[in-house]
């Protein structure tokens, strides 16, 4: 069980909430000279059971049970504690940039501040019929309250508020193209794919129709006797027309059964996809170097792949474009938390009591 590296325990400790309007817990980290930085205990808790349950969502291994936690994600390293570190460089983050807020004197909005209140109201409507301490005793199994939520919220509002001042257009930060280049030939693989479905096949009616389930996916069932040999055949074949030096590209027009990409495909581990497929498909093509193939089967078929060199500036070409919607949002965030990490320096942190908010201990927040 692995998940691709780029990215409901009950709590063990006792969190500790002053009242319904406060919160006294320990400050775990914080910036010299400025207390504006400060994130406490019940804050971490919050973002820390957020994540686990982004987590959770985002990658379909992931079991919630100690076994899973505390099993090997690499050497010398457990899924727990790889998660751990992600949780915690991510809320450093916002402690630099509620530093920075203040050192830039900026201010959140009246309608900012009302989106706030907008999202309060609606847990507080939605989860607890109007009554406030229903909300807080559900806020609670994370480490919040409504004050602290509000806390919460309005520090994230704030890490958006430094990030659009200093990398949205015009900002002091923003990316160039030079920037955009750098970032795509640092983050991406280029590669084209001779695909042979030899897994499934479509189900058809009397009439030559597909058929669906009653979800409105059409049906399949897996391939078998001579279909399933014509398959096995033809990849067989491929594999020994590359092995003989056979030219890739003519192979793919003849056996490929999906030609939309002439021009390959690019991807990077730091995007999200829909499928699955496409981060192995990543991995596996990280594995080889330019020119080379490799042949990957999967429950969706089999892949056989060679990995291309980067064509200069392909993130800005219009043949392109599928595979770099999020392009320019994925380089800023990315120099983003460069600029930040360079500022960890500045910050104190309590490691010793953030370790009781390990993904492994905090419950999972679904909910706010």
């Amino acid at each position: 069980m692995k998940i691709f590296k780029i990215i409901a325990a009950m709590l063990t400790c006792v969190v500790l909430l002053a009242s319904c309007t406060g919160d006294s817990s320990n400050v775990v980290i914080s910036a010299k000279d400025t207390q504006s930085a400060d994130i406490t205990a019940n804050m971490y808790n919050y973002w820390a059971s957020t994540s686990k349950a982004n987590f959770m969502h985002s990658y379909t291994d992931i079991e919630d049970t100690d076994e899973f936690w505390h099993s090997e994600y690499e050497e010398g390293k457990t899924y727990a504690e790889y998660l751990d570190s992600l949780v915690l460089e991510d809320i450093k983050t916002t402690a630099v940039c509620l530093s920075l807020y203040n050192e830039m004197r900026l201010s959140l909005t009246e309608s900012q501040r009302e989106a706030i209140d907008n999202t309060i109201n609606g847990y507080l409507s939605e989860y607890a019929g109007g009554n406030k301490n229903t909300l807080n005793n559900a806020l609670s199994a994370y480490g919040a309250n409504m004050s602290i939520l509000r806390e919460v919220k309005e520090a994230e509002a704030k890490r958006t508020l430094v990030y659009d001042f200093l990398f949205s257009e015009g900002g002091e930060k923003a990316l160039r193209d030079e920037d955009y280049e750098k970032y795509y030939q640092e983050n991406y693989y280029h590669f084209q794919i001779i695909y042979i479905n030899n897994k499934y096949e479509y189900v058809l009616d009397s009439k030559g129709n597909y058929t669906t389930n009653a979800d409105g996916t059409y049906v399949t069932r897996a391939l078998s006797g001579d279909a399933l040999d014509a398959k096995n055949q033809s990849i067989k074949t491929v594999c020994d027309k590359i092995a003989a030096g056979e030219d890739f590209d003519s192979l793919f027009n003849t056996y490929s059964e999906q030609k939309t990409y002439t021009n390959g495909y690019y991807f990077t581990a730091s995007d999200s996809y829909s499928n699955a497929v496409f981060y192995k498909l990543i991995g596996d093509i990280s594995s080889i170097e330019e020119g080379e193939t490799t042949v990957a089967e999967y429950d969706s078929g089999t892949y056989i792949m060679k990995r291309l060199p980067l064509d200069e500036n392909a993130w800005n070409q219009s043949i392109n474009k599928d595979f770099f919607n999020s392009f320019e949002t994925l380089a800023a965030n990315a120099a983003f938390r460069v600029f930040t990490s360079e500022q960890f320096d500045s910050l104190t942190i309590d490691t010793e009591f953030i370790s009781k908010y390990s993904v492994a201990n905090v419950n999972a927040n679904d909910l706010f």
